[in-house]
């Protein structure tokens, strides 16, 4: 009735390859996918996009005492990243803005890596 809309959902770079010792999270990652595609399939009549975001290492709370730690942030996970840093939540934010833009009207079932080029990240 509104004329449409987009909505983004944030599942993660583990959502599109696997890791060792990580099943349970890959498979949540991975369902995540899935739902967002059927979403996307139920809501497009509704003109309603649907996208998901896929962060890969971000430096929030999550990641525990390595939250804020330069040595982490600047050194040896930045390392992993081609853009020589771990993202931050800033990073996620501007793609889920732009995601849920005007800009992005073309955009549907969309699965954004925002990871950094980590080289760890299989897609």
């Amino acid at each position: 009735d509104a004329g449409g809309g987009a909505i983004v959902i944030t599942s993660s770079d583990a959502g599109k390859r696997g890791g060792a010792g990580m099943g349970s999270y890959c498979a949540t990652k991975h369902g995540v996918l899935g739902l967002m595609k059927c979403a996307m399939a139920d809501l497009a009549p509704h003109k309603i996009r649907v996208n998901a975001v896929c962060p890969g290492v971000i430096d929030t709370p999550i990641l525990g005492p390595l939250h804020g730690n330069k040595l982490f942030t600047e050194g040896i996970f930045a390392q992993m990243h081609p853009i020589g840093r771990v993202g931050q939540p800033e990073d996620v934010g501007r793609t889920v803005a732009f995601l849920l833009s005007d800009e992005a009207s073309y955009i549907t079932a969309a699965e954004i890596v925002v990871d950094g080029g980590n080289i760890s990240s299989q897609r």
